[in-house]
């Protein structure tokens, strides 16, 4: 399947049943037959006022490989679609304060 130029939203695998919840959204760049190349930012799923939203963690958006031996969950947004709404107004989100990422199982 060609991956290239699709928005998507991928969940990484956790090493620790404690470890945050690690997601990317962003645009695939490359394929090849191991991963794929991203261009993205990252986000954690966090609690807030009891619904569970997905945060920033960063800034900016980078490069990131990621081997499909990783990747638990990969979903494609397509355009126009509600997610694709949704996309949108989460990638707008404020980063995450420092203070909630350093928490124990987190980056």
């Amino acid at each position: 399947m060609n991956f290239k130029e699709h928005k998507v939203r991928i969940i990484l695998h956790k090493n620790f049943r404690e470890d945050p919840v690690i997601i990317v959204r962003g645009t695939v760049i490359d394929e090849n037959d191991k991963g794929i190349l991203v261009s993205g930012r990252i986000f954690m799923k966090v609690i807030e006022e009891n619904k569970v939203l997905e945060k920033p963690i960063d800034d900016e958006t980078k490069l990131f490989y990621f081997p499909f031996t990783s990747i638990r969950f990969l979903e494609f947004i397509i355009p126009g679609s509600r997610f694709d709404n949704l996309h949108k107004k989460v990638i707008k989100e404020i980063r995450l304060p420092s203070s909630l990422i350093n928490r124990e199982g987190a980056f």
